[in-house]
């Protein structure tokens, strides 16, 4: 959607479902031969200030979840909500820089396992970035975007997941054809299921 004041955004909800690894995220240690089928699903809102300005405002907000089929994997579930605000500048058509913030909550209901004195406990997970992004289109086939962060994450109770230091992701398309498309990415993101609550 758009309006006349440069002002424009979009609404999106993804479903994936799949077989689960072996050995799954973190907390499932001994790998199941059980069927186990991974639903992933996040609804995003974005927005956008600036038009086809060099300045633009940016901000998004997305909600999501990961479920398991199988019982004995109910620990790796979680759910994730995530937002950003960042300001881009385009110096010219093919180059777009930014900086943004960024912060990411992941629950996880079950991820202690009970004891003789207690029930299944939650551990939550607050991930907060700062962003540097370039966005780059060096030819109408080829695109590369790259993302520096900042980031510090904090769990409890399990404390002992506490990080901070860079992360980051790179991605390349290279798309020769109309109806072919190479894609190659590589990023280090600490936290749960980052792959799926971005």
């Amino acid at each position: 959607w758009s309006t006349i004041e440069k002002l424009s955004g979009s609404f999106s909800f993804n479903a994936n479902q799949g077989l689960a690894t072996l050995n799954n995220n973190s907390n499932t240690n001994q790998p199941s031969a059980e069927r186990n089928i991974l639903n992933a699903n996040q609804f995003r809102a974005d927005l956008r200030l600036g038009g086809d300005g060099q300045m633009s405002l940016e901000g998004y907000a997305a909600h999501g979840r990961v479920k398991y089929s199988a019982p004995d994997y109910f620990q790796d579930e979680a759910t994730g909500n995530t937002g950003s605000f960042g300001a881009y500048f385009r110096p010219d058509a093919d180059l777009k820089l930014g900086v943004a913030a960024r912060f990411t909550r992941t629950v996880s209901p079950y991820a202690i396992a009970p004891t003789a004195t207690t029930d299944y406990q939650s551990n939550t997970e607050d991930t907060r970035n700062v962003d540097l992004t370039l966005d780059w289109r060096s030819t109408a086939q080829t695109n590369v975007y790259a993302r520096l962060s900042w980031t510090r994450l904090t769990s409890y109770p399990l404390n002992e997941r506490d990080t901070s230091g860079l992360s980051g992701v790179v991605t390349a398309n290279y798309a020769p054809t109309a109806k072919l498309t190479f894609n190659a990415s590589a990023s280090y993101q600490p936290g749960t299921y980052t792959s799926f609550f971005s």
